[in-house]
């Protein structure tokens, strides 16, 4: 087979940009222009009107403010994501290696705890809950959204993303896990055991 030496193969950027191109709306004035625009300046008076929109719709009888590439807007949300994946990813590892050499004991200790809330082994399985329920959300709704640049629907998902943050702010703690936060948690039931043992 001939190949033409002009002809490169395409990068996956390139492939994501024209796959994203392909997919883009056209603009609701009717130009049969495709979107290329995202408009978040409240003070806009189309602001929720026409929220996504064309070149043709930048004019000061519409658009008439600095606009957000569409591409760019979706690329940061879609960031925001995988900032978040990443976060909770690496909490889930530090909690993992931590516990393979202290498990028996905070399994130990956790019988005595009498708060279950504040229990480790919970906490450690509220992190795993967390990361296994992100990743399965990112996948099913993130992905494909952020691939065809569909910026109003993972606008949508916002909510979502601040409900996942919500659960890992109790778990923050888990990140610093080791002795100080050990002592922490279990001080307590320490003294306890160490009185029934005198």
């Amino acid at each position: 087979m001939e190949t033409n030496d002009d002809e490169q193969p395409q990068s996956k950027a390139q492939q994501q940009n024209i796959s994203y191109q392909e997919n883009l709306e056209l603009c609701s004035c009717g130009s049969q222009e495709s979107v290329m625009f995202y408009c978040q300046d409240q003070a806009c008076p189309f602001y929720k009107k026409q929220k996504i929109y064309c070149i043709e719709c930048m004019v000061p009888e519409k658009h008439d403010h600095r606009p957000v590439i569409l591409a760019k807007k979706a690329k940061n949300v879609a960031d925001e994501w995988s900032k978040l994946i990443i976060e909770v990813s690496m909490l889930r590892n530090t909690c993992n290696q931590w516990m393979k050499n202290n498990e028996p004991l905070v399994e130990f200790l956790d019988i005595h705890i009498t708060m279950p809330d504040q229990k480790l082994l919970l906490k450690m399985m509220q992190v795993e809950e967390l990361c296994i329920h992100l990743d399965q959300f990112y996948q099913q709704f993130v992905v494909e959204n952020s691939a065809k640049g569909d910026i109003m629907k993972l606008e949508q998902l916002k909510p979502d993303l601040l409900a996942f943050k919500q659960r890992l702010q109790p778990l923050q703690f888990l990140k610093n896990i080791g002795p100080a936060i050990f002592w922490k948690v279990y001080s307590e039931v320490i003294r306890q055991v160490n009185l029934r043992c005198t």
